[in-house]
């Protein structure tokens, strides 16, 4: 099902972007519904630069999907901010 969820995700951005996906098998609870509202873990552990929270609002705006919508952020912001802090490890000088 990965083509076709992979297609769907592409013709609901109107893009194409999307080119993988990587799915993982396993139980994830619901979350409470005041947790919702609250900012993501991964935000908290890897805070971002504004232009990298401005560049994942624009590249998850064409999807009208809330729940999809706020899925991918959360991955978007955790990956980025990883990548973010192997990069600040990495630098020389630092």
């Amino acid at each position: 099902m990965k083509e076709e969820i992979l297609g769907n995700l592409n013709q609901l951005s109107g893009k194409g972007d999307i080119r993988t996906l990587h799915l993982t098998i396993g139980e994830i609870p619901s979350p409470p519904a005041a947790a919702a509202a609250k900012t993501p873990a991964d935000a908290l552990l890897y805070p971002l630069p504004a232009r990298d929270r401005a560049m994942i609002r624009d590249s998850l705006s064409a999807l009208q999907d809330p729940e999809l919508r706020e899925i991918l952020e959360r991955v978007m912001t955790g990956e980025v901010g990883r990548r973010r802090q192997r990069e600040k490890r990495k630098a020389p000088g630092r």
